[in-house]
């Protein structure tokens, strides 16, 4: 999981500026900047319908947007999902996307298409990380309980080594328990070095996670936050209703 050379200091991991996505007439993210240090981790926070998986969508160009993205300072505004991914910058999406009629393994070579020579050492990494996943190696995807999915679709998306590592709503109906598990982990690969950017909907998990904070609402982030400023839920829910 080794990661790239780092960004000139001063040069943020990932830079947004100006960068709105619409569907049809309906503008569903208004022009919004942001950056990501390089080895932070970042939350955006917001009520549902916000804008928040618009805009995870619009930096990694699943949604078709404009504005510039700059990624250790340079713009890759115009690249493909793919190219993306070939630089470091990995998304696990919401639903997860796993191939349920394939196994664990097979689903964690696929992840790893872009260093098939590191598939071996990347999988230890990933089961270091998840034993259960070791454990169910040969277990079909679709067979494993919605945490266990959850940890294989980031395993997966490990396979590929990012330097920046974008997830929507890794806790998203998994039981308390679990999402602890899962953000917990988060944290030790943030402590690795890999940049993420965290769309999450249950803040206090969230909010002890992250460095810093976005809101977005209606479309807009209306305010960046040092974590240590948020005391209470009362704090966010004035920037929710912005």
């Amino acid at each position: 999981m080794s990661a790239e050379s780092p960004s000139p200091r001063g040069v943020p991991l990932l830079e947004a500026r100006d960068v709105s996505a619409s569907y049809g007439h309906v503008q569903a993210l208004k022009p919004t900047s942001l950056h990501i240090a390089e080895g932070e981790l970042v939350t955006i926070l917001g009520p549902n319908g916000a804008g928040k998986t618009t805009l995870m969508r619009a930096l990694t160009r699943l949604t078709a947007s404009k504005g510039s993205v700059l990624f250790r300072g340079e713009d890759i505004s115009g690249l493909s999902t793919h190219k993306l991914a070939r630089r470091g910058i990995i998304m696990v999406q919401e639903g997860r996307g796993l191939f349920p009629q394939m196994s664990v393994r097979e689903n964690l070579i696929i992840g790893g298409y872009l260093h098939p020579a590191d598939t071996e050492e990347q999988m230890g990494t990933v089961f270091d990380l998840f034993p259960r996943l070791r454990e169910r190696v040969d277990q079909l995807a679709g067979s494993l309980s919605g945490g266990e999915q959850q940890m294989l679709a980031i395993g997966r998306a490990l396979m590929a080594k990012p330097q920046l590592l974008m997830l929507d709503e890794p806790s998203l109906g998994l039981a308390p328990r679990a999402a602890f598990e899962i953000l917990n982990t988060l944290r030790e690969l943030n402590r690795r070095g890999i940049g993420i950017l965290l769309v999450e909907q249950k803040a206090p998990l969230a909010l002890r996670l992250a460095q810093r904070v976005y809101v977005i609402s209606l479309g807009k982030i209306v305010a960046e936050l040092q974590t240590h400023e948020i005391k209470s839920h009362h704090d966010l829910a004035r920037y929710y209703l912005h």
